[in-house]
């Protein structure tokens, strides 16, 4: 019954994180704006992730499933700062970001090509294990200073801008990396409910594509900004 449960939920957070991708790509149609792109990206790979966790819960099993759940995880949180950043607008070090954003993943994508995943990181089709140590590590790199660099930054632009909405965001952004770190520390329940605190933020972040504003972003800025 508790597994049941388990799918169920991660099955309608899978919806929930389809339905805000949806909504910022709509949005991104409209604007142009690479904050939305990202976010649209960043929300269907959470999409997936979930998808894979149900299919976890379901008590089906592959290494290479497990290693690409692994590796969205970790990537889809820098994907969302990116958006969050974009959304900001003007900060100087958007491209050396990204230059090490580039290379944390090319890290992690070797790790996680080289290494092969036990089933051992699944107890009764909960991801609770540790990963081999190099995806740990490409993990963290990713993870840890992407949060704490949306958090940061969003919090200066609600105070100075007034983009309170930023701050749903970046709240939702932190704490879904934060469901990621929380299976390495084997608290496998907290996952899934720090996964659904963090989609509800997103969702009072982003609002929806019709009658709701998004954060107010700045134009697209060029190829030499950053």
């Amino acid at each position: 019954m508790v597994g049941e449960l388990i799918v169920v939920s991660l099955a309608t957070l899978t919806a929930a994180a389809g339905v805000l991708g949806a909504f910022e790509l709509i949005r991104y149609r409209r604007t142009h704006r690479r904050a939305h792109l990202y976010w649209s990206i960043g929300l269907w790979m959470a999409t997936v992730s979930v998808a894979q966790e149900a299919v976890f819960a379901a008590g089906l099993w592959s290494s290479v499933l497990m290693a690409s759940y692994l590796v969205l995880v970790a990537i889809l949180v820098p994907i969302l700062s990116l958006g969050s950043l974009e959304a900001r607008g003007g900060w100087s070090g958007l491209r050396a970001y990204r230059i090490y954003l580039a290379g944390a993943a090319a890290s992690l994508f070797v790790a996680a090509a080289l290494a092969p995943v036990s089933s051992s990181i699944l107890q009764d089709g909960i991801v609770t294990g540790n990963p081999p140590d190099g995806i740990l590590v490409g993990s963290i790199l990713l993870t840890v200073p992407s949060s704490i660099l949306v958090a940061y930054l969003a919090l200066l632009g609600a105070l100075k801008g007034g983009r309170r909405r930023l701050l749903f965001i970046a709240a939702g952004v932190v704490v879904i990396s934060f469901a990621g770190v929380l299976y390495i520390v084997s608290i496998p329940v907290t996952l899934y409910y720090a996964e659904f605190i963090g989609f509800v933020l997103l969702f009072l972040g982003f609002g929806t594509p019709l009658g709701v504003s998004s954060p107010r972003s700045s134009p697209t800025p060029s190829s030499g900004s950053g």
